[in-house]
């Protein structure tokens, strides 16, 4: 059921979105122990962060660990039905959602929300593989 992320598998050109601001970002994608994960890396001026994806048969979901290099991490789920996924956070809470939206085969966007303190955060990314 992994391969169904495998038109991630390379470099993508992504802005990040928030609050009237944007930012470029280089997300490379990458099949990681044995092909059981998806690794994403996503690299900016000043941070990075890793993602790593798998699929959870037993339970029929994709699960995301977010990997920050501030020795955080997070982890979403999301059902394993069709190309679009909304996942929502499941560790340390479930403060957070998260939508991947799949355009074309060179083309995606994700939304991010996360509520707590008594704020909100949203965030989009709009990714557009190298090279296409």
């Amino acid at each position: 059921m992994l391969t169904a992320l495998a038109f991630l598998v390379g470099t993508w050109n992504c802005a990040y979105s928030t609050g009237g601001h944007t930012s470029p970002y280089t997300a490379t994608y990458a099949y990681v122990m044995n092909g059981n994960w998806l690794r994403e890396r996503d690299v900016w001026s000043g941070g990075s962060v890793d993602n790593l994806f798998t699929y959870d048969a037993n339970r029929n979901v994709f699960r995301v660990a977010v990997i920050k290099s501030d020795r955080t991490l997070q982890i979403f789920e999301a059902p394993a039905s069709g190309e679009d996924k909304s996942y929502r956070s499941v560790y340390p809470d479930d403060s957070a959602s998260w939508s991947f939206e799949r355009l074309s085969a060179t083309h995606f966007k994700q939304h991010f929300e996360q509520s707590g303190n008594l704020a909100v955060i949203r965030f989009s990314d709009d990714c557009r593989k190298a090279g296409s």
